[in-house]
């Protein structure tokens, strides 16, 4: 159909994204399965067929057909040419683009098509001959004096092949040849291709920093000339959106040499090229900040004037100090300007600088001049941009700088915030926001007084009114509202304690109107799950905040509104509702129980939403909550034989998302603490799998979110065993794990697996050294062997010098205790 020219142009392209959704997805267990049904539901023939109909639809009339069949062409590549069954792809694309009898909309869809493989590839995809053919291609197509279209294309394809060019970058001739078509396609007449140009240097500074010394001039002039033009063209979207890449830029690299730290390493140097050009591109940016968008319902923060201030914090946090001095005298030279895009940016740029100065004590001394001075007072301004940004940068204060706000005019930054939450809503976020930030740090804010407790009442009681606001869901302002209430919640003083109580019935009455909501529409029902998720993770706050004689009373009310929520199974509040329910179990402990009938069937449905996976993962964790808090109801068999087999199910199923499955691992340890030596049932089926998980291994080229899942996962196997180890101790039935199949050889495999690891994570040493202690006490000198393995003293000596560092007293020693337990092995 795709191919087909006789066919209208609308089937046609629904006939080629139909092929193109059948080949990939957004979630990448499907993307695996439907990659696996075209290895191996697909003829051999009819792959050769497709492939070559999709290269012919390429030179294809109808533009729109030559798009689709670029997109197809990316799904079927990410397929094939990992495997090198399309050997005939990459050589096309360079035989299309340099054809000299081809026209150069065929070329600039080809260029497309190679952008699509090379967005769906993966590093190592691609061989060198092949990846020096895709750049011979992109190359050739941004050479000057090629149509913009055809150049942008190749500009964008060459974004997206960057990550395949190590090798070509570490040869100057190639990289020179690179980087001057880029700078050149930086230049051209077109303003779509120089955005995709200056983002194609973004990425490069952010994959190939060190090799820019030799660039770094030329770039700097090409993002200055793009500024500049910026602002001079200020309210013109196409030249807005260049200089917005050119501030991009250089937030890139702020954000490169401040990971590599001050001074840089022999591995890790810093140029330190922000340090060179601040003084000079400052100006541009702080310029820049004054061109907002004069649209008062816009806040999306996408215009020039928003990029060039995170562009300037980016600047203040890589090069400190020096920022100060300048950025100062723009605000003392603009704050009292009458024109409120002067005024707005002295304020913005004051504000984007608090988390830049190393010297937090001479910065502070400026804030304290600035609070009362001049921040305080124009939370009154005319202008709702200046209130906006005015209450922001008090937000910002509070959260980095909180001590420097003057004791004496706490009480008059209150009362002008809390006049701000009456204001528009743009406002009255920024002021719920400085309030959340003023609860969390309210220890360092006004040291030495009782602000908080004095002002706890008035702010409670009128962040609750702002959520009854009928403009409330602008802005997000309902929300984060919410989030300010539970924040003063999480931190209230003892002696505020009565007005959270007070809240309870506030709260659960709020939460029963929900129910009465008629839902009529999709958006109807978007409300009711916002609201209802707002309110139960408010009662989740309040519970975390309560002891346990401040949850037994009001258990029932909490439970009967929360299995409610539950029951119109929404998305979000189904969520919080069953995190809240953890929050009343751990409080209430065995008294749980006489929930568990009611709470179970919900916790079955959760551990079974294996598409919403969050909700899967936290569904777990309640689990682990409701075992801590009443074990002898949850051991019964009724109960724990289904949640037992929900959890080993999540974990053998390949369609949950694997960040789910630490988590379930670990409660399977809870359950073990719970049971006890009733356990035993549960042990051939869960230690195969415990057993399976440990010994898992990433490559040597992992990214660190695999690092950090596989500390994740061993560190769950340890929670596990730990809990497997104890339960069956205190069942008196620690021999299953010797007989009549021995587990624990596999147990001090997985320590020695980690003991190994260079890379692991402190947490996963701790709970390796703590299973060979625990090992050692339950089982005792008929596993002595084991202990005397190399690996042992090497492992005790790795936590021993983390102990050493930890400040713990060395009674308290991991490595201490471990040592002793394996001693009384070999004592006589």
């Amino acid at each position: 159909e795709l191919s087909n020219a006789a066919r209208e142009q609308n089937s046609r392209q629904l006939a080629g994204l139909y092929l193109k959704n059948m080949l990939t997805a957004e979630d990448e267990v499907i993307k695996e399965q439907k990659k696996e049904r075209w290895i191996t539901a697909v003829q051999a023939a009819d792959k050769t067929t497709i492939r070559a109909s999709l290269l012919n639809n390429l030179l294809d009339a109808n533009k729109t057909v030559r798009h689709t069949a670029a997109q197809c062409i990316g799904a079927v590549a990410a397929i094939d040419v990992p495997r090198n069954e399309w050997p005939e792809l990459v050589p096309a694309f360079g035989q299309v683009v340099t054809s000299p009898d081809l026209t150069e909309d065929k070329k600039e869809s080809t260029l497309e098509a190679c952008g699509y493989m090379c967005e769906e590839l993966d590093v190592g995809d691609l061989d060198v001959n092949g990846t020096n053919q895709v750049l011979t291609a992109i190359v050739e197509g941004m050479a000057a004096g090629r149509p913009e279209t055809t150049r942008c294309a190749a500009v964008m394809a060459l974004q997206n092949a960057l990550e395949f060019c190590e090798r070509n970058f570490g040869v100057d001739e190639e990289r020179n040849m690179i980087m001057q078509n880029v700078c050149q396609a930086c230049q051209s007449p077109d303003s779509k291709t120089r955005v995709k140009a200056l983002e194609c240097i973004c990425r490069i500074g952010e994959l190939y920093y060190t090799h820019l010394p030799a660039y770094i001039e030329a770039i700097y002039g090409l993002t200055q000339a793009a500024v500049q033009h910026a602002i001079t063209n200020a309210g013109e979207e196409t030249e807005e959106e260049v200089g917005k890449m050119a501030f991009e830029f250089w937030g890139v690299i702020a954000d490169e040499e401040l990971e590599r730290g001050e001074d840089g390493d022999a591995t890790e140097t810093n140029h330190k090229f922000v340090e060179q050009i601040q003084q000079h591109f400052l100006p541009h940016v702080l310029m820049a900040m004054t061109k907002q968008d004069d649209d008062e319902q816009e806040t999306d923060g996408q215009d020039l004037a928003s990029f060039a201030a995170v562009c300037l914090e980016k600047i203040a946090e890589a090069v400190g100090d020096p920022i100060v001095p300048p950025v100062v005298q723009f605000v003392g030279e603009h704050i009292q300007n009458a024109d409120w895009h002067m005024k707005e940016a002295a304020i913005m740029a004051f504000g984007m600088i608090v988390n830049g100065p190393q010297d937090t004590d001479a910065f502070g001394k400026i804030v304290e001049q600035a609070v009362p001075q001049f921040l305080v007072p124009l939370l009154r301004d005319p202008s709702v941009f200046v209130k906006d940004t005015t209450a922001f940068t008090l937000g910002r204060i509070c959260e980095s700088c909180p001590e420097a706000i003057p004791a004496g005019h706490l009480q008059s930054v209150v009362e002008h915030l809390l006049l701000c939450l009456d204001d528009a809503p743009r406002v009255a976020l920024q002021a719920c926001t400085c309030f959340h930030n003023m609860a969390e740090m309210c220890e360092e804010i006004g040291k030495g007084t009782n602000w908080f407790a004095s002002v706890f009442l008035a702010l409670v009681q009128k962040l609750f009114g702002v959520t009854e606001r009928p403009d409330s869901d602008e802005c997000e302002l309902k929300s984060t509202a919410y989030e300010a209430i539970a924040k003063m919640i999480e931190n209230h003083p003892e002696s505020a304690r009565g007005i959270v109580q007070q809240m309870v019935p506030e709260v659960l009455a709020r939460l029963e109107k929900t129910f009465e909501t008629q839902i009529l529409s999709q958006d109807d029902k978007y409300q009711v799950d916002r609201n209802q998720a707002l309110l139960c993770a408010t009662i989740h706050m309040i519970v975390r905040s309560f002891d346990e004689e401040q949850v037994l009373p009001i258990a029932d009310q909490l439970m009967e509104k929360l299995l409610k929520v539950l029951s119109q199974r929404q998305d979000t509040a189904t969520q919080e509702a069953i995190m809240a329910m953890g929050a009343v179990a751990d409080k209430c402990g065995e008294h749980f129980a006489r929930y568990l009938i009611h709470v179970l069937p919900f916790v079955h449905q959760g551990l079974q939403n294996w598409e919403a996976y969050q909700a899967c993962g936290q569904t777990a964790g309640v689990v682990g909550d409701i075992c801590r808090a009443c074990p002898a109801a949850i051991a019964a068999p009724e109960h724990c034989d289904q949640l037992m087999q929900l959890l080993l199910q999540d974990l053998e199923n390949p369609q949950l998302n694997r960040q789910v499955k630490p988590g379930v691992i670990s409660v399977i340890g809870d359950i073990a603490m719970a049971v006890e030596g009733n356990f035993d049932r549960y042990l051939p089926n869960t230690m195969p799998m415990l057993i399976q998980a440990a010994s898992t291994t990433m490559d040597e080229d992992a990214d660190d979110e695999m690092l950090e899942f596989l500390d994740e996962l061993r560190e769950a196997v340890l929670d596990a065993y730990a809990g497997i180890l104890n339960g069956l101790e205190d069942g008196k039935k620690q021999h299953l794990l010797l007989m009549p199949t021995n587990y624990v050889e596999s147990m001090i495999n997985f320590a020695e697996l980690i003991t190994g690891d260079e890379n692991k994570d402190g947490a996963v040493t701790k709970g390796a050294t703590n299973m060979l202690g625990d090992l050692a006490r339950v089982l005792g000198k008929q596993i002595a062997a084991y202990f005397q393995k190399p690996f042992v003293a090497l492992l005790l000596q790795q936590q021993h010098a983390d102990d050493q560092e930890s400040g713990l007293s060395q009674a308290d020693w991991p490595s201490q205790y471990a040592n002793d337990e394996i001693k009384k092995l070999f004592n006589p």
